[in-house]
């Protein structure tokens, strides 16, 4: 770690560019100014402007530098002048990355909207040459590939790849692309022969001072031979084992408390799905579900829920999800909610998560991770029933019976930017704790009270299950 990421303290603020972040994982890497080894980040240090915390590749933000289990990471990240990172539109791939090119949300074929140019169907179109290649240019959508590289899944604005110096990417040659690469095996383009390119071959061009086309032919039948059996490993892998997510962590979900209890269950964008997003738990009863690894996501427990005997509909007075079903199908909680936020196999194998208290409380929650190792694997959550002991001012009260059902976060009862660290409060030098927050920090010291409250609040384990329990300690309502 250079001097200049060593001197920085909890109280200074630094710059960077986001190097590549990811939805999936729930985590990213940035590239400070002043610096030179990439900082870890995690999605619960983000300053959202709302929704799903998550960065851009190629964006300068602002941040604190945190020693963290002997590592350093970027925390309380920002957009620049201590804003909150603005939610926009990001493509399907792994990696979050910017729309560089002027033409953006037009097709990089016509220029017209409401297609790519993979899709496009104007022959009469612009003819832009996107990889400075001389011996391609987007002619029309016909041959569907990438207009930098030349292979097929992917376009232009995707592409990792560079221009390879106008070479194909295949074979090295000259005059084509890889999409319509004749010597795909790897083979010299101009000689046969292996461990060079074309550009590097010391054989005569064309003057048949090696084996030619017939040594890549031969190759290449070899390697359709193996790429064969490999792509049934691959697709075998795919689709039973780690590449697409293997199921690595059971969820047993308790509710102690002595009234029912329907938990939902919300995937973040690009992780795999649940088998399940909502149920009904007994008092007593208990659900075990097996996550997917690398799943990121939250979980709360809805409480008072009813189904209209006329419309059907399915909703409840805390933690309802809006899907007007027992299932919540993509829907968050309303707050005031407890939440469990997870990231699984995130950096270094480990599992993140924790209890947020940041939209709210509804019922006393318990993360325990079971027989897991590394980091700082103990467990988290509120214990205790905030609702009578809730100031009255955040309350939320049953018409019927005057009790108290929840308890709001004082952005929500509120709305005023410094509890909500919003406007001229968007940092976490002007940001500070309220005496609405310390009242959930003092009741639950492990838990996120506000927006800033990162330090004591995330915990990581590697390889464990989970226990989530509701109200460990009985509750009666």
């Amino acid at each position: 770690m250079a001097e200049e990421q060593v001197a920085a303290t909890k109280e200074e603020r630094s710059t960077g560019r986001v190097v590549r972040f990811s939805d999936k994982k729930g985590f990213g890497f940035i590239k400070p100014d002043a610096g030179d080894k990439d900082l870890f980040v995690h999605h619960s240090a983000i300053k959202s402007d709302g929704g799903y915390r998550t960065l851009y590749e190629d964006d300068v933000v602002e941040f604190t530098i945190l020693l963290n289990d002997d590592k350093y990471q970027a925390v309380d990240v920002t957009a620049p002048g201590g804003g909150p990172i603005k939610r926009r539109t990001t493509f399907s791939s792994g990696f979050n990355r910017r729309n560089s090119n002027t033409n953006a949300g037009g097709c990089f074929n016509c220029g017209n909207p409401g297609h790519i140019a993979r899709e496009c169907n104007n022959n009469s179109s612009k003819s832009y040459n996107y990889n400075n290649n001389n011996n391609r240019t987007a002619a029309g959508g016909g041959d569907f590939g990438c207009y930098k590289c030349g292979n097929s899944g992917h376009f232009a604005r995707e592409c990792t790849k560079g221009n390879n110096n106008n070479g194909c990417y295949s074979c090295g040659g000259f005059g084509h692309v890889a999409r319509d690469c004749p010597g795909g095996s790897g083979a010299c383009y101009n000689c046969g022969g292996h461990g060079h390119l074309a550009r590097d071959c010391t054989s005569a061009r064309g003057s048949g001072g090696g084996r030619g086309m017939l040594a890549v032919q031969d190759s290449l039948a070899k390697l359709q031979e193996k790429n064969f059996t490999v792509n049934l490993m691959i697709s075998a892998l795919m689709q039973y084992g780690d590449i697409a997510g293997g199921y690595s962590s059971t969820f047993t979900i308790i509710n102690k408390c002595n009234y029912q209890v329907w938990p939902g269950m919300l995937s973040n964008a690009g992780t795999p799905q649940l088998p399940t997003t909502g149920f009904v738990l007994q008092p007593g009863e208990s659900n075990s579900i097996s996550f997917p690894e690398s799943w990121s996501g939250r979980l709360w427990g809805r409480t008072l829920c009813t189904q209209d005997s006329t419309a059907g509909k399915f909703s409840c007075l805390t933690g309802d999800c809006g899907s007007s079903t027992l299932e919540c199908s993509g829907g968050g909680a309303a707050p005031p909610a407890t939440l469990a936020e997870f990231t699984l196999n995130g950096a270094d194998g480990l599992d993140f998560y924790d209890v947020s208290l940041v939209d709210g409380y509804n019922l006393p929650m318990l993360i325990t991770p079971q027989s897991g190792t590394g980091g700082n694997c103990t467990a988290t959550g509120c214990v205790v029933d905030l609702n009578n002991a809730c100031p009255n001012e955040l309350k939320v009260i049953d018409s019927g019976n005057g009790e108290s059902l929840a308890c709001r976060s004082a952005c929500d009862a509120f709305g005023d930017p410094e509890y909500c660290c919003s406007g001229a409060y968007a940092t976490p030098d002007t940001c500070k704790p309220s005496s609405y927050s310390q009242f959930f920090k003092n009741a639950c010291p492990r838990a996120y009270s506000y927006a800033y409250d990162d330090g004591t609040s995330t915990f990581t384990c590697a390889g464990a299950d989970y226990v989530i329990t509701f109200c460990p300690a009985p509750t009666t309502r």
